[in-house]
């Protein structure tokens, strides 16, 4: 299997990352949904509401990819990149936005690798409404009629993490 990708791939992938970060960032949860796979998505999820029940807030802003180090077709449906990105990142108090953690307006620069998955490999989900596990090409759960959200590109973050930072 050839492991190199195309630039258009590539820059695609540039872009989905960056988005859902800085959409993470904006706290759009409704748009991350549509960028993310539904373990990750959660994830995200459930960090934000531990911080929020702490009265904190985690402020992402700024987020750039500045180059892409290393690509790895793992499949036809799942390729890993490695990027280096720049960006503010610190933790605030929610009512006053002091700065619990971090260092306001101060760029800091991180290495991540990222996992992508198409976004149709990506065949049952669990309804947001009822619980039950359902089939996204129904477009809706067969249990309780809730839609559901569909992704927002071909491929989609199915995982990331920092491996390099400051």
């Amino acid at each position: 299997m050839e492991k190199r990708i195309n630039d258009e791939l590539s820059f695609k992938l540039k872009t989905i990352f960056e988005d859902a970060m800085n959409t993470y960032g904006r706290q759009d949860f409704a748009r991350l949904e549509t960028l993310e796979a539904d373990d990750l998505y959660k994830r995200q999820i459930d960090n934000y509401h531990d911080l929020k029940n702490r009265g904190l807030k985690e402020v992402i802003c700024k987020f750039k990819v500045n180059a892409l180090m290393d690509v790895n077709k793992q499949s036809d449906e799942m390729v890993k990149v490695k990027f280096r990105a720049s960006l503010e990142n610190y933790i605030v108090n929610a009512k006053t936005d002091e700065v619990v953690s971090g260092i306001r307006e101060y760029i800091v620069e991180n290495i991540y690798e990222v996992l992508f998955i198409k976004a149709t490999a990506t065949k049952t989900s669990i309804c947001k409404s009822c619980g039950s596990e359902i089939d996204v090409s129904k477009g809706k759960c067969e249990y309780c009629g809730t839609p559901v959200t569909l992704k927002s590109s071909d491929w989609i973050v199915y995982n990331y993490k920092q491996i390099m930072g400051n």
